[in-house]
């Protein structure tokens, strides 16, 4: 759009040129529409005006954005976004770092120890099982009802039950092997091989197909136990009675044969005294002493002669 002023009848013009374009608008005023084919990064506008008073000019340029341009432009703007989403990002980091440095380390899974006794535990269950060859061994001695009321007579049999196999067996020097998935159930392979936990031992233990245990025996229980494998019975007195047949070699013979046993037992130190030790207890004796069966010592094989 251009409009300038002259003085008429003398010579004069008004000429622009846009983009190396020109263009006259000596003769008329107003408006006019250019097309210019070519691409531009620079548009140069100039004018040139002769024997006018005064002259306005305004230029609009409508320009059309090209493929090149555009992909210009959103690499440019994708650039601009993973700037700013970065900076963001090493903020966010930077503060959950800290975050977490307050709030301690995080231990994930069990605490080793807890899967220890647990897995101590349940091979102890499962040896029970097999020693008793019962599945159940579980010891009720809770009357039915509402209360829970102590039934005496099971609670002293169950008792004597419990302390044989906690005492009879070392289970605190109890080791174990745990062997593959694959010799347990099929059905549990897939799940077995894909399982994991924080605490590499417990997830092999809970993976397991099968396992070695082997639990010792406390030294002077052997009898006992040899008893208990072959009878199924507790016993509870000094010498277990043995088989009459000449031709039945008992396994306690085969348990003593092995630890080396004496057969005068095994002797006082040379030059060493007996002496004497006095227990106080609170207990009270009411029956006749003569009544009470003799006692023998274990380990010097003399009776044991008890005074009122």
């Amino acid at each position: 759009m251009a409009d300038y002023i002259f003085t008429d009848g003398q010579a004069h013009h008004f000429r622009v040129m846009v983009g190396g374009t020109d263009y006259d608008v000596s003769n008329y005023w107003g408006s006019t529409y250019k097309s210019l084919n070519n691409r531009f990064r620079e548009l140069g506008i100039a004018y040139h005006l002769w024997r006018a008073w005064s002259f306005a000019l305004a230029i609009d340029v409508h320009c059309r954005l090209t493929s090149e341009g555009f992909a210009k432009w959103q690499q440019a703007a994708f650039d601009s976004i993973m700037e700013a989403y970065l900076v963001q990002k090493a903020d966010y980091e930077e503060k959950l770092a800290a975050l977490a440095i307050q709030q301690g380390v995080k231990i994930l899974g069990r605490n080793p120890l807890e899967n220890r006794r647990i897995e101590r535990e349940e091979l102890k269950k499962l040896v029970l099982m097999m020693l008793t060859g019962n599945n159940n061994i579980a010891r009720n001695s809770i009357l039915p009802g509402l209360e829970p009321n102590i039934d005496l007579l099971k609670a002293c049999t169950n008792g004597n039950w419990i302390r044989f196999f906690e005492n009879a067996f070392e289970w605190n020097n109890l080791m174990y092997v745990l062997y593959p998935y694959f010799w347990g159930r099929k059905a549990r392979w897939i799940s077995a091989l894909h399982f994991t936990d924080p605490d590499l031992d417990f997830a092999a233990f809970l993976k397991a197909g099968a396992a070695r245990v082997q639990v010792p025996v406390r030294p002077g229980f052997e009898k006992a136990v040899a008893y208990f494998c072959q009878f199924g019975v507790i016993w509870e007195g000094n010498d277990p009675p043995l088989r009459d047949d000449d031709l039945y070699v008992p396994i306690v013979d085969e348990i003593a044969e092995n630890l080396g046993k004496l057969d005068d037992g095994v002797p006082y130190p040379e030059g060493a005294r007996p002496w004497e030790v006095r227990i106080p207890t609170s207990l009270v004796l009411v029956q006749n002493l003569e009544e009470i069966p003799g006692i023998r010592d274990m380990l010097t094989g003399n009776n044991v002669v008890i005074t009122g």
